[in-house]
This record gives structure tokens, C-alpha cells and sequence, in this order.
């Protein structure tokens, strides 16, 4: 059980008058954010302390959401991939619903959504091994992989080089959101992810756990 499911558990018996005054704080905290996580794993990851975290499920369990969310509340500059291009429709529709206007939006390849002066979403796909190489230089400080085992290891990996921020204040992330991989070519993730998915792995990790890892020099991981 999450801090949060604690907290709703406590609201379901609370007296009427001190919920309502409760609700009017909340309401007032999460003003400024237009989009606010589901309680349970969404929230967890939410607010998740971990640099490159992997989001996973099966359909419907607001890994897009998640994707989305965080761009909008805790991000100046972020990139959104699908490996199709015609996978991205939804995602921007989505993006358009909780920015609530097509104010600051162009639709052109590659989709672009200026929320404001300064913050943007960008939105990208690659379909062929390659194509993530347009992606070369254009610094972003949050990376939201959606179906990330639908994209090869080597896509992920590169792209990834590119997270970075010249704001000393702004947090630099990754987000991997997926359902199981459905071919071989996704299953690097039990790899890159094994202390949680991989059941032979020596040292296992719960959920939300986080661990620490580094690249030789060859770029296998070392977790230490």
C-alpha cells in the first residue's frame, strides 16, 4: 500500500466537514498542475526519485498518462516517442485534452505543443533502426518512452544521451512506459530492468525500489 492509498483510506472515515475543508486544500494545492496522477502505481511513479524508470502493465493502466503528465507539470523541455508515427495520435489528442486548447500546437511532422515561453513537448518516432538519430543534439530534460519494447535497445540508448538541461533547478528524467514485449526484439528491457524482472537475477528489487547502476567501458550495465 502507497503513503497516498494510507491517506484515502484515513479520508474514508473522516467527518464530513473535515473532508470537505480537506478536498478545498487539495484542491488548492494541485491548482497550478493540469493533470494529477490516479492514486496507487501512477502516483508512486509520479513521484518516483529514480533517473530512468520503467512504468509497466497491461492495457489501461495509465502508462501514457503518466508519460503525459509529467511533461506538462514537472518539465520545460520534453520528448515524447512512439516508434510510429501513426502511433502518435493519440498521444497528442491526449496532450490537447489537458492542455485544453490547440493554442501553441503545430501539427506539422514532427508534432510540436509550445505550452509556454518556456516549455515545449516535442513528439517523435523511429521507425527504422536509425531514424532515432535525428534526435542527435537536441538536449531534452525529460524523455517519455511510450512502448519503449516496441523500440530496439540501441534506439532507447541513444537517444538517452541526449538528456540533459542547462537549469541548475530543473530535474532530468526518463520515463519507460510498455506493456510486456510481444517480440524478441523488446525483451532487452528484462536486461536493462533485470533486479525487477528478472527472476534469475541474484539480488532482486521490489517495486519502486531504486538501485544504482553504471556502464563499463564495453556499455554493459553494472549494477552496484
Amino acid at each position: 500500500m502507497s503513503q497516498l492509498d494510507e491517506i484515502i483510506a484515513k479520508l474514508g472515515v473522516m467527518p464530513p466537514e473535515q473532508l470537505k475543508q480537506v478536498t478545498k486544500e487539495v484542491d488548492e494545492a494541485t491548482r497550478q498542475f493540469k493533470w494529477v496522477p490516479n492514486p496507487g502505481p501512477q502516483t508512486d511513479a509520479y513521484f518516483s526519485k529514480a533517473d530512468v524508470l520503467l512504468f509497466g502493465g497491461e492495457p489501461g493502466g495509465g502508462k501514457s498518462q503518466l508519460v503525459l503528465g509529467l511533461a506538462f507539470n514537472e518539465h520545460q523541455r520534453s520528448l515524447i516517442m512512439r516508434r510510429q508515427y501513426g502511433d502518435l495520435d493519440r498521444l497528442v489528442e491526449d496532450a490537447l485534452k489537458i492542455h485544453g486548447s490547440r493554442d501553441g500546437f503545430n501539427g506539422s511532422p514532427p508534432p510540436k505543443l509550445k505550452v509556454s515561453d518556456k516549455q515545449i513537448i516535442d513528439f517523435a518516432a523511429a521507425h527504422r533502426v536509425g531514424d532515432e538519430q535525428g534526435q542527435m543534439g537536441k538536449g531534452r530534460d525529460f524523455l517519455g518512452f511510450d512502448e519503449a519494447t516496441h523500440f530496439a535497445k540501441s534506439q532507447i540508448r541513444f537517444v538517452m544521451g541526449w538528456l540533459r538541461t542547462d537549469d541548475p533547478n530543473q530535474r532530468t528524467r526518463v520515463v519507460l512506459a510498455t506493456n510486456p514485449p510481444l517480440t524478441a526484439e523488446g525483451l532487452w528491457v528484462i536486461e536493462m530492468f533485470a533486479p525487477w524482472l528478472d527472476p534469475k537475477f541474484d539480488n532482486p528489487a521490489k517495486p519502486g525500489e531504486l538501485r544504482w547502476v553504471i556502464s563499463d567501458s564495453e556499455g554493459n550495465d553494472k549494477w552496484v
